[in-house]
């Protein structure tokens, strides 16, 4: 199913896009709550105006480009579907969906001129690209669980075709979006905060030095689902991904997808997002399913890496980070 720009490449999409608007719904009203209860502190406590007022600002700014995304969706549904989404035909209140609260600063860490955030992708970058230089014989290739876009983006060029795909429609659609015009959002700190600094702006941009891309692959996808055919892909690659999904349904399709010999390159923490406890695989198990499914490992390390850090953030956080490449037998 094509959705405007870019493909919608889910076994059942429909389905798959009134969740998303379900999700967008639910999220734009509790976030207008929200607003609602700011203009209420500070009808009650003016003083706090210079604290609440950017904080409102901030949530309006990121409701404009949720509305929009939210309406996207509604556009490509019948005013039946949409209805039954839980919003109203043309309606576009809606909200974020998928990662919640914070999602925008994900979005914020991949296309943001922010200093640590460009310290963060050039320390990522730098390891994923050393582990390809050294394991990878090119392409075709494919990204999985791209996010917003960014590792996409900057690995692009390394190939002759690069794919990349995430089940997040908002990371999607926003990663297009953002090949086309700059977006205003902001980053919301409250309340985990260290300084009076309760919100910060920022557009998400291409780097100011971009040219024309050559292609542009970029689609929703599951990743243990791929819409690619057998033996299609010399490399593929997983950054902060392979955590969040089942690692045994993930290297079956990495399986089916690779050609022989082909290469895996996963780099990211072992957190286990949105994965039942029954998948919660330790190093060693992960290399024992990898094995029994027709893999080989070539390489892996530990490092650790600041995660979107930040003057404003109340709470630092460094992952212990797991690269790793794993070899289809030929």
């Amino acid at each position: 199913m094509q959705n405007g720009a870019f493909p919608v490449l889910v076994p059942e999409p429909k389905p798959y896009l009134a969740e998303n608007l379900t999700q967008f719904a639910r999220f734009g009203r509790e976030r207008r709550g929200f607003a609602g209860m700011i203009d209420e502190a500070l009808a009650a406590h003016p003083w706090r105006e210079t604290t609440l007022r950017p904080l409102h600002s901030a949530l309006l700014r990121n409701l404009e480009t949720t509305d929009s995304l939210g309406a996207e969706i509604a556009a490509q549904q019948s005013p039946e579907e949409h209805a039954a989404a839980g919003g109203e035909p043309h309606d576009p209140t809606s909200g974020q969906a998928d990662y919640g609260p914070e999602l925008l600063g994900f979005v914020q860490t991949d296309w943001s001129d922010a200093p640590e955030m460009a310290a963060q992708r050039a320390t990522v970058m730098e390891k994923v690209g050393g582990m390809l230089d050294r394991f990878s014989s090119g392409g075709p290739a494919l990204l999985l669980g791209g996010g917003a876009g960014r590792a996409y983006y900057d690995l692009a060029p390394r190939f002759e075709r690069l794919m990349g795909c995430d089940l997040c429609y908002t990371y999607v659609s926003l990663y297009h979006r953002v090949q086309r015009a700059p977006v205003p959002l902001a980053e919301i700190h409250f309340p985990t905060i260290a300084t009076d600094v309760v919100a910060t702006p920022f557009v998400a941009q291409r780097p100011a030095a971009a040219g024309e891309r050559t292609h542009d692959a970029y689609f929703v996808a599951d990743a243990t689902r791929l819409p690619v055919a057998d033996a299609s892909q010399r490399t593929v690659i997983s950054i902060y991904f392979s955590d969040c999904v089942p690692f045994p349904a993930l290297v079956r399709e990495l399986h089916r997808v690779l050609e022989p010999n082909g290469t895996f390159v996963s780099y990211g923490p072992m957190i286990h997002r949105s994965v039942p406890p029954t998948g919660w695989f330790t190093p060693s198990e992960v290399m024992a399913i990898a094995r029994q499914a027709g893999f080989e490992c070539e390489f892996q390390e530990w490092s650790e890496l600041p995660f979107r850090e930040s003057p404003h953030h109340g709470i630092r956080t460094t992952h212990r980070v797991w690269a790793y490449t794993l070899r289809k037998r030929g």
